[in-house]
């Protein structure tokens, strides 16, 4: 019996990592920050006021 408690906790730890490390690989994705582009604007920078 004792044997069997052993390999059950072994079998319910591997299912658990399992889904952890899983999810966390599918989730990677969309916590990655991505670098906004430089908003470029037209007169900007040219100084055309008067």
């Amino acid at each position: 019996m004792k044997k069997l408690k052993i390999r059950l906790l072994g079998f319910l730890n591997f299912c658990c990592m399992f889904v952890v490390l899983g999810t966390q690989a599918l989730l990677h994705g969309s916590w990655t920050v991505r670098e906004p582009k430089p908003v470029r604007a037209e007169g900007v920078g040219n100084d055309s006021r008067m």
